[in-house]
């Protein structure tokens, strides 16, 4: 019984590592990776995707606050917001496993991906209402 608790002990400690570091695989390769936080988010990125970040770092409070408005509250939940280099599909969602963090792909470096103008701040906000 002591080695099934043990095990089991383990097994969970080595899925929340795994999940906290390179930030779900995700940023396996990302060198010198940056990270800025507003008064509700934290942004974590890569170099290529600094653009992206600086735009999102100005807008982040305020779409955050009005969304919660809508909803009649208040931001109560502090987000990390990753942003990954754009793959081969558009992607972007929220996770509050193990900790409350938001994923993003860098739509400003993809035209063919771009639905609309602002796709970073668009994705951003459709995600931030999944959070609230």
């Amino acid at each position: 019984m002591k080695l099934k608790k043990l095990f089991s002990l383990i097994l969970l400690l080595g899925l929340t590592v795994c999940s906290l570091f390179a930030y779900e695989g995700k940023m396996a390769d990302g060198k010198n990776l940056k990270v800025v936080k507003t008064k509700y988010c934290e942004f974590v990125y890569p170099d290529s995707c600094s653009q992206s970040a600086a735009i999102l770092q100005e807008k982040a409070d305020g779409i955050y606050e009005k969304i919660a408005a809508e909803y009649g509250g208040e931001p109560f939940i502090y987000l990390i917001v990753t942003i990954v280099p754009s793959m081969d599909k558009y992607e972007g969602y929220f996770d509050g496993m193990p900790y409350n963090h938001i994923v993003l792909t860098d739509t400003a470096q993809r035209d063919d991906f771009l639905a609309y103008e602002d796709g970073i701040v668009t994705e951003f906000t459709h995600e931030v209402a999944h959070a609230y």
